[in-house]
């Protein structure tokens, strides 16, 4: 997959960007739906709206993160965003070595904090509990 697929901001009409697309200038990424700035590469981010023509957001961002699943098969997620911040999965010590190949996911909690996760449904029930109203973000 070069990409996070075909359902990603980068290829959704809410999606504003200088034209063409500057991959050095993330400031100018847009969605005009939600109104927030597209934070990581817009080709591995998305949300339940893709590509809708509506005018109201339903269900939060989600980034489009990779691992190494079994036999070193490539995983993709689409892991929602935790009240605005981007979840992403990491090697235990930030390694990228391979390693002991288990990842963690982790995500920013607050200013210099950050929360570690072994597993997706973890994470998924940290942040169910945690999230607040992501339409209004």
């Amino acid at each position: 997959m070069p990409d996070g697929g075909h359902s990603v901001c980068g290829n959704c009409f809410h999606f504003e960007c200088d034209e063409p697309l500057d991959r050095q200038n993330p400031e100018a990424w847009r969605c005009s739906l939600r109104g927030v700035s597209i934070d990581a590469d817009p080709y591995w981010t998305t949300c339940d709206n893709c590509a809708e023509e509506t005018s109201e957001p339903s269900g939060p961002m989600r980034a489009v993160v990779g691992g190494m699943g079994k036999k070193g098969v490539p995983i993709y997620r689409r892991l929602p965003y935790l009240n605005g911040r981007r979840p992403e999965i990491v090697e235990p010590g930030g390694s990228g070595s391979g390693g002991s190949g288990s990842e963690v996911i982790r995500v920013e909690t607050g200013e210099g904090t950050a929360e570690h996760f072994g597993s997706v449904d973890e994470y998924l029930g940290f942040q169910e509990k945690h999230e607040q109203q992501w339409a209004s973000s």
